[in-house]
């Protein structure tokens, strides 16, 4: 059953996080496929997106809301349907989903596997046996006391601080000087 009460094969409630859009697949309450199907030019690199200030900052009137969601009655919305989440390496179903700064991800899961789940265990089994032999060497940042591979990659933020803009290192990239 899902969070709004949806049991499987039913709509989800209107608004509900976990509804997904029939046009692109995407989360129904965050893709951009309500202004293009209403007719507004969306250009995510413009300013407001390139949307009415209006609707930037207030979302969609009363009665555009009404046309999208006839527009959804339309196509036909998405009903809800369970499925579980799987750990990659191990198959367990349903694991304790847990967040991981960015750096340990990146740094002890490989590329292809990113964007899959995997469970606690397997995630300390994969950091133990990359760290027996290629133990990671972190640095603290020294503006915002953020932990990750290189000063460059602070996971807090992401080396752009005010003070990072002084040293240019290979490729024009800016860097900070380590000892």
């Amino acid at each position: 059953m899902c969070e709004c009460g949806a049991a499987e094969g039913d709509l989800h409630m209107w608004g509900c996080d976990g509804e997904r859009c029939p046009f692109c697949g995407g989360q129904l309450i965050s893709c951009s496929c309500c202004y293009i199907y209403l007719g507004y030019s969306y250009e995510a690199w413009r300013d407001n997106c390139g949307l009415p200030l209006g609707i930037y900052t207030y979302g969609l009137s009363a009665a555009d809301a009404r046309k999208w969601r006839a527009i959804l009655d339309h196509k036909g919305r998405v009903p809800h349907i369970e499925f579980p989440n799987i750990c990659v390496k191990c198959g367990c179903i349903n694991p304790a989903l847990i967040m991981y700064p960015t750096w340990q991800w990146d740094y002890y899961v490989p590329v292809e596997k990113r964007k899959e789940v995997i469970c606690n265990s397997c995630f300390e089994a994969i950091r133990k046996a990359v760290d027996t032999y290629n133990p990671p060497q972190l640095v603290s940042c020294t503006f915002c006391d953020g932990t990750s591979l290189s000063f460059r990659d602070c996971w807090v933020c992401a080396g752009t601080h005010e003070m990072n803009k002084g040293y240019r290192g290979s490729h024009g990239s800016k860097r900070v000087r380590r000892g």
